[in-house]
């Protein structure tokens, strides 16, 4: 990982109320599964996203 960003504000959904309760609970397996943005594999629960990077070169390509 080389840095870490915020998800843009834009791409953010806005919580039901329930939601925002759920996000409250110390319990972190229930605050994972809260959908927070449109790209929901990479939006972490503050709202972050860990950028990496692969290339061609080192990390191979696709054949076809």
């Amino acid at each position: 990982m080389l840095m870490v960003a915020p998800v843009r504000q834009e791409l953010r959904r806005a919580l039901a109320p329930e939601e925002e309760d759920t996000m409250k609970d110390p319990d972190l397996c229930k605050r994972v599964n809260v959908l927070r943005s449109t790209l929901p594999a990479i939006t972490h629960v503050d709202y972050s996203a860990r950028i990496q990077t692969v290339d061609e070169q080192r990390h191979g390509g696709s054949t076809g």
